[in-house]
């Protein structure tokens, strides 16, 4: 894998997450009863856990967290990077949402001071790993391994509804040419 194309793809990531984002924020400007219901849920879920573990087991519990969303973020390759996109969509919406209520309520100083730590390691490696994830796929659909594929130059294709139709379309031969018995 070329170090351009993991850039490109990763770059592709970051702005699908920032988009992801700006989203939320707008859910929360155009609704805020929306942002109050998703952070209820998000109370109810995630902050309940984290309040009653020790300071150990709580970075521990974060560390297995980022862990496996990275994982995951990865592992959904075999989806043609669609669990990617819907894995790095819904963080960047809950985080938008988010960022927009506490902005609202504590101001945007309080909004950079939480997101900073975060976004030291947990944000760019998971936009590394999901930018991995794209640039591993569409190297390897468009690189020639199905027979019959001709040989084309690698780009990030799912920029593009066009390219995106056409990397699904290589993708399926190629899982077809891999799930196919060989004689």
């Amino acid at each position: 894998m070329s170090e351009n194309s993991l850039t490109r793809a990763t770059i592709f990531a970051a702005v699908f997450f920032a988009v992801s984002i700006a989203i939320g924020v707008g859910f929360v400007i155009l609704n805020p009863g929306f942002g109050d219901e998703v952070l209820s849920l998000f109370n109810e879920q995630v902050v309940v856990q984290i309040l009653s573990d020790s300071l150990a087991v709580l970075a521990f519990k974060i560390f297995l967290n980022n862990l496996s969303a990275c994982l995951l973020l990865f592992l959904g390759g075999a989806s043609l990077g669609l669990v990617t996109m819907l894995i790095i969509s819904v963080n960047g919406l809950l985080i938008g949402v988010v960022t927009e209520l506490v902005r609202v309520q504590q101001g945007a100083l309080y909004v950079v001071a939480a997101l900073v730590p975060h976004g030291i390691f947990e944000i760019p490696a998971v936009l590394i790993s999901g930018g991995s994830v794209f640039s591993l796929h569409v190297r390897s659909s468009l690189n020639g391994m199905v027979p019959g594929m001709p040989l084309q130059k690698p780009s990030l294709l799912p920029a593009s509804f066009s390219g995106l139709s056409s990397l699904f379309l290589r993708s399926l031969r190629l899982w077809r040419h891999l799930l196919r018995p060989q004689s």
